[in-house]
């Protein structure tokens, strides 16, 4: 029995062999197929990798998120291209118009050397750059090294947006020659300064800067801006404010106000010069409603535009007779379009009145015979 045993045992193991020696030949075989694939990965480009820096250069900058500034960290960031490989860390980091443009919260926690790395990489480019803190609990000393880091590129920078603490705004000083655009305004209201405090004179070495967007809580009696060079001006101001600018800002073609709180104590309005060159007026309110107000009526009779074109406002802010407020505004008549919102009067008597004029008027939704509204 113990011979018969043993022969089933050496046969199993012939078996055994045979098998294993299959596998080694089935492994070895596997072993180079993976090999020679390897090698085709190896040398294989995707063709992404293989066009020419330009390029790549053109598409990554093509990539951010115009006309937005993008942010510094996230999908639309430039620094998202960073961690792709190593290819395209090299590809962005040698694009200084990647790094020309971005929008800085401060509340973001975004440290200070990564703000002057991301200033170093734009090179030589204009710069488009936005920087604010809505948390007026930050304390402008730990703002004002970012401002300063912005401030030391001043000579480049062409579009600015900045919304910070008024300590901060205090420090804007240099030259500007490239700037073009601004939008600001201090990060907290400010209340009219006592009349012994003198004015903050602001960009006055910007001789280019022509367009302006001004905040909610900009306030015209205490910051003076270089007002005779801007052209554009969207702004949010009480109607006492919108005056004081028109006053110093012949120069203005477009102009948007959004009144601030038109319940204001209504003041009688110094006479403002003609605005000869303003072609665009859009007078709306902060709350998109058309609230009766007497004081935007009043800066309306303030105002001769004789290049006016393009007139966007409430038919309540045109007073009692707004045919009348309109031949004012623009004594000759030459209208090219005017939208009148919330409207009383029918589109029909606008036409007579002004027969070369387009007009756009939405008229005001009557209640039903009980009171409601329609549903």
């Amino acid at each position: 029995m113990a011979s018969d045993s043993l022969a089933v045992a050496r046969a199993r193991v012939a078996e055994l062999d045979k098998e294993i020696q299959h596998l080694k030949l089935s492994m070895n075989a596997l072993c180079l197929e993976r090999d020679q694939l390897q090698r085709t990965l190896a040398d294989y480009k995707y063709p992404v990798l293989t066009l020419p820096t330009e390029i790549a250069s053109e598409i990554f900058t093509r990539y951010l998120p115009w006309p937005q500034r993008p942010q510094f960290k996230g999908p639309n960031s430039p620094s998202f291209l960073l961690g792709i490989c190593r290819h395209w860390r090299d590809v962005a980091l040698g694009t200084p118009e990647l790094w020309s443009t971005m929008r800085l919260d401060v509340e973001a926690h975004v440290p200070l050397r990564s703000l002057e790395s991301w200033l170093q990489r734009s090179g030589d480019c204009p710069l488009s750059i936005a920087l604010s803190c809505l948390d007026t609990r930050v304390p402008s000393s730990s703002l004002q090294p970012f401002l300063d880091a912005i401030l030391h590129h001043a000579s480049r920078l062409r579009s600015l947006e900045i919304c910070l603490p008024l300590d901060n705004l205090r420090s804007i000083k240099g030259s500007m020659p490239l700037l073009r655009s601004l939008t600001m305004g201090p990060n907290d209201e400010l209340i009219d300064p006592a009349p012994s405090e003198p004015r903050l004179h602001l960009f006055t070495d910007a001789p280019r800067m022509e367009s302006l967007i001004l905040f909610t809580f900009f306030n015209p009696f205490y910051i003076t801006l270089p007002w005779s060079q801007i052209t554009s001006l969207t702004a949010s101001l009480y109607v006492h404010e919108a005056a004081e600018i028109m006053r110093n800002a012949a120069a203005l073609e477009i102009l948007i106000i959004i009144v601030y709180n038109v319940d204001e104590l209504n003041l009688p309005l110094a006479p403002i010069p003609p605005l000869s060159s303003l072609h665009t007026l859009i007078l709306k309110t902060s709350s998109g409603g058309a609230e009766e107000s007497t004081g935007i009526p009043a800066l309306l009779d303030a105002l001769s535009l004789p290049a006016l074109l393009f007139l966007n406002t409430y038919e309540c802010f045109l007073g009692g007779d707004p045919v009348a407020s309109i031949s004012a505004l623009r004594p000759t008549g030459c209208l090219l379009r005017v939208h009148i919102l919330a409207a009383s009067t029918s589109r029909v008597v606008y036409e007579k009145a002004f027969p070369n004029t387009r007009f756009f008027v939405e008229e005001v939704e009557e209640e039903d015979e009980e009171g409601g509204g329609s549903d």
